[in-house]
């Protein structure tokens, strides 16, 4: 439901509109202006919150948008977020935020067909997922035992 108070305070805080999963180009556009001002760009990178808090496949709007920006992704987690809307009583739940290292990426790849940029939100999603408990890895959990991948294509 759209509330207007919300709204202005979303407004307020530099939010812009986006149409999910119609390839907005006015909203990645924004967003890579804002991103090349020096401007944070806070974005879900599989599209919408998780209903269980298990990590889920990542789309590759965000490293589309850093990608273009020439910026890099510094990957987040909120952990036990889903509590907060069904509590009960005055109690809060503890959330937890977690920020990783900034994950850069160097482009010298022919991107006809996004390569790059499946790439580079699986790197991302990969260390997102090491910020999380075992349980919520989801289908990064697999990789987040592995040494970090030797490449030319990510800046240490």
């Amino acid at each position: 439901a759209w509330n207007p108070i919300l709204t202005a305070v979303l407004r307020a805080g530099g939010v812009f509109p986006v149409q999910r999963g119609k390839g907005d180009s006015g909203a990645i556009d924004t967003a890579v202006e804002l991103a090349r001002a020096g401007n944070l760009i806070a974005m879900f990178p599989e599209g919408t919150r998780s209903k269980t808090g298990v990590l889920m496949r990542g789309k590759s709007g965000a490293a589309r948008i850093a990608l273009a920006a020439g910026v890099p992704i510094i990957p987040a987690v909120v952990i036990n977020s889903a509590t907060v809307f069904k509590r009960k009583g005055w109690r809060r739940p503890l959330v937890t935020v977690r920020f990783g290292k900034p994950v850069p990426w160097v482009d010298d790849m022919d991107d006809e067909e996004g390569e790059a940029a499946r790439a580079y939100t699986d790197a991302v999603m990969v260390e997102i997922a090491k910020m999380l408990p075992t349980q919520l890895r989801g289908e990064y959990a697999e990789f987040t035992d592995r040494p970090p991948i030797e490449s030319n294509r990510i800046r240490q």
